[in-house]
């Protein structure tokens, strides 16, 4: 009796050494994982902190690109400002100087009119003078008709000009409507629509060239 409680003694020890070791083993196991799944943690960590770095530096390296970009745009719109205000100033001086020539043309239109006058009361035997003051009369009108065929010219020209602003004015709602976006044609605007043949710098090739610029 003695000897089978001893060997049933045995057995149970022998069961509980080896649930222990299983036991040993499954908390290694346990261990071993944790650790993996502390290293892949901090692994994920590292990797979101590197990318939240990296999207932090794109980001301030796009607003610093913008900076500059806007300060860019910003003095080359002043620089064209200011080259739009010296043409301003030149077709004022030009306008003033045909104002100055189309009353020295009456002056002297209404002088010779006068001194053929005066040469048919005084001398009328005289056919010469009077043949060459008509003469002179005949011409300057002629030249009157070409001045204002110029300017019914220019008054043309400008009509149209209105008339393509309004329809460029249309189609850029229209596009804006359907959320078009359209490319810049040169770098002195920022956008499509604020390219114009009339306000780009003068060495820009749309510059005053309206059938070059696409959107005439």
């Amino acid at each position: 009796m003695e000897k089978a409680v001893t060997v049933s003694d045995a057995l149970n020890i022998l069961g509980e050494l080896a649930s222990a070791a299983v036991i040993e083993e499954e908390y290694r196991e346990q261990q071993k994982q944790k650790e993996r799944a502390l290293k892949c943690f901090q692994e994920e960590v590292k990797h979101r902190v590197n990318q939240h770095v990296k999207q932090r530096k794109k980001q301030q390296l796009q607003k610093s690109y913008e900076a500059r970009q806007n300060q860019y745009l910003r003095y080359r719109r002043l620089f064209m400002d200011i080259e739009r205000e010296q043409v301003k100033e030149q077709q004022r001086q030009k306008e003033w100087q045909k104002k100055m020539d189309k009353i020295k043309k009456e002056k002297e239109h209404q002088r010779l009119a006068e001194e053929q006058r005066m040469q048919e009361a005084t001398s009328p035997e005289v056919p010469n003078s009077s043949e060459k003051a008509c003469e002179k009369l005949e011409q300057l009108k002629l030249e009157d008709v070409k001045e204002k065929k110029k300017i019914a010219k220019r008054q043309k020209h400008k009509e149209y000009a209105r008339y393509v602003e309004a329809l460029r004015a249309q189609m850029e709602k229209k596009i804006k409507m359907y959320n078009i976006s359209l490319p810049s044609l040169c770098f002195c605007g920022s956008d499509f629509w604020d390219c114009h043949p009339d306000s780009c710098a003068n060495n820009c090739v749309f510059y005053k060239n309206h059938k070059g610029n696409v959107v005439y």
